[in-house]
């Protein structure tokens, strides 16, 4: 049997870094990871019905001070979305994490000048067209010429594994684009997974990105 392991714990120290930095006495280290934890599910559900796809959310806390970095990006641009309130969103998760954590709180928003050079970004992207039921192949043929122009990036793959498009049989479907080496840790890979939650089960998404 395969051992699985994430490309980003992989190579943490050589070109990756973790979502979380902190500095603090090391018998608090189990509480700062719950009350991380639980920042992160908040801010994930506050955004969930917004007009955003949430990226990766970055955690600075030293001492008593707390810094909250979400990378997002719009899901569309239609006339009649309401456009994304950034300071109402703001206001309201800082006002949490004071209360839950005890320490002074910024926010911040980072709107991603490429929508989907992130892995984080692409997977939520999957999802929500899975969840509308968009075949698979559209989903990955649409990916593959929007990343075509991004000339960082070297190569993509995507995995889905479930009940695709109400099939009675789960299967897992891959699909790659250009080149993604996990073995070598030299590359550059960011890595995401979700799950979409549908009609007919739930279906799990991974998605390795790999950068020049």
């Amino acid at each position: 049997m395969g051992q699985k392991v994430n490309p980003r714990g992989f190579r943490l120290g050589l070109n990756n870094r973790h979502y979380l930095e902190s500095f603090g006495p090391s018998n608090h280290y189990s509480r700062i990871w719950h009350e991380n934890f639980k920042v992160r599910e908040y801010i994930q559900g506050v955004l969930y019905n917004s007009n955003v796809f949430v990226g990766d959310i970055k955690i600075y806390r030293a001492s008593e001070r707390l810094s909250i970095v979400v990378d997002f990006a719009l899901r569309s641009s239609k006339k009649g979305i309401l456009p994304f309130a950034v300071d109402a969103y703001i206001s309201q998760i800082m006002s949490f994490v004071e209360k839950e954590t005890g320490c002074l709180c910024s926010v911040s928003f980072n709107e991603a000048c490429v929508p989907f050079y992130s892995a984080t970004l692409l997977s939520k992207y999957v999802v929500f067209q899975i969840e509308e039921r968009v075949p698979f192949k559209v989903i990955f043929r649409e990916l593959s010429r929007n990343l075509k122009e991004i000339p960082s990036i070297q190569g993509i793959k995507v995995s889905c594994a479930g009940r695709l498009r109400g099939e009675e049989m789960a299967r897992t479907v891959w699909v790659s684009e250009g080149r993604v080496s996990l073995q070598s840790i030299s590359e550059d890979v960011s890595y995401a997974e979700g799950t979409a939650h549908t009609s007919y089960g739930s279906c799990g998404v991974k998605v390795w990105v790999c950068y020049k």
